[in-house]
């Protein structure tokens, strides 16, 4: 639609999947697809995470993505996240001098569950996604990104 922005779709905490939504019109009627980080998303293929709807209401022509498996997003954002914990604890241990004796089996720090919320929010991003309109007389984009929201339950 005119005027509207780059725009984030925010994933609520246990959810299983969410819907990104487009809408325009133009003289021709438009055609809307979806592209995901540049590239041009193949839905309804067996085992793809994307879905697409599409409809015509008068001028305008609008288009639901559905993106599934949300949870294994957070999985990997998850895992990712204890990564850079495993790998900044790593780098602190190497800057400060070494302990003339050295303790066993002693348990590395937890990670702290309150950085993993502003962590989150800062990487929490599933993907960008791109709703492509486009006539004979040329093409739009509308940017969306997909972010979770909540923290690490």
């Amino acid at each position: 639609e005119q005027g509207a922005g780059p725009g984030e779709v925010w994933v609520p905490e246990g959810a299983e999947s969410a819907e990104l939504r487009c809408r325009a019109r133009g003289v021709p009627g438009v055609e809307l697809s979806w592209e995901r980080n540049g590239h041009a998303l193949s839905p309804g293929e067996p085992g793809s995470q994307f879905q697409e709807r599409h409809w015509r209401e008068g001028p305008w022509s609008s288009s639901v993505l559905s993106v599934t498996n949300v949870t294994g997003a957070r999985a990997r954002l998850r895992r990712l996240f204890l990564r850079s914990h495993q790998s900044s604890q790593s780098s602190q241990s190497s800057q400060s001098p070494r302990p003339r004796y050295r303790y066993h089996n002693q348990p590395p720090e937890p990670p702290d569950w309150e950085d993993w919320e502003h962590w989150e929010r800062r990487n929490g991003t599933v993907g960008t996604f791109e709703c492509v309109a486009r006539n004979e007389r040329g093409s739009a984009r509308r940017r969306l990104r997909l972010r979770l929201a909540g923290g690490a339950g």
